[in-house]
């Protein structure tokens, strides 16, 4: 029993450090690829999701939300302040101001485009590239900007999503910062599971609850 105890505590101990040691890792290096030009930051960090547009066999577009947020790394007051939209680095329709909060939206309050903003893309079958930058209301610099993507997809494909946080890693947080340590921590055969998925003609989605600021980390 004493050795049963033992061993739990070490591998408790053990744990504990390594969660640590992935807090403080993640920490230092979640913001580090987010924004293109700016200084330093840790858990004020900006980020963008993905955009999933589809198409209905009568042309009809419907797209989730533009989610993007600014890192809070400047005490400058940007309420109102103008995000212009790229996409496939072509200049787009879409204007999208911030929030007292630095997340981007459109004039109207929303965080959809509408069906003819849309079609006005361009959007090429499956991924695009897609860019936020924000213009500044003084120099109209515009050093600031975010990266994500935005897919077109048919309404007949099939869609399969995938929960990340303990179910493709092991546990909620070391699964997150763990890779950036040299670990695998992530349950076995889940990468051949998925692949297999998509080689069937499913569109996978990855869910991952975590905020804005991890987005790209």
């Amino acid at each position: 029993k004493k050795c049963t105890n033992l061993t739990y505590s070490l591998y408790e101990g053990a744990s504990f450090k390594m969660m640590k040691a992935i807090a403080r890792r993640a920490a230092q290096t979640a913001s580090s690829t987010l924004w293109a030009g700016t200084a330093h930051f840790t858990d004020s960090g900006g980020g963008a999701t993905d955009v999933i547009v589809i198409k209905h066999p009568s042309g009809l577009m419907l797209c989730s939300s533009f989610h993007a947020q600014l890192p809070r790394q400047s005490k400058q007051e940007l309420l109102g302040c103008k995000v212009q939209v790229f996409v496939n680095n072509v200049p787009t329709v879409l204007s999208m101001v911030l929030d007292r909060d630095l997340i981007c939206c459109f004039e109207d309050g929303s965080y959809r485009a509408s069906p003819e903003e849309l079609a006005s893309l361009n959007l090429r079958p499956g991924r695009n590239a897609l860019r936020y930058e924000l213009v500044h209301p003084c120099n109209n610099d515009r050093s600031l900007s975010l990266r994500a993507e935005i897919h077109l997809w048919k309404s007949t494909d099939k869609i399969v999503v995938v929960d990340i946080d303990g179910t493709v890693t092991k546990t909620d947080v070391a699964g997150f910062g763990a890779e950036k340590l040299g670990y695998e921590y992530i349950h076995a055969g889940v990468c051949e599971a998925v692949t297999a998925v998509s080689r069937l003609g499913y569109r996978v989605i990855l869910s991952l609850y975590l905020s804005l600021s991890f987005s790209f980390s």
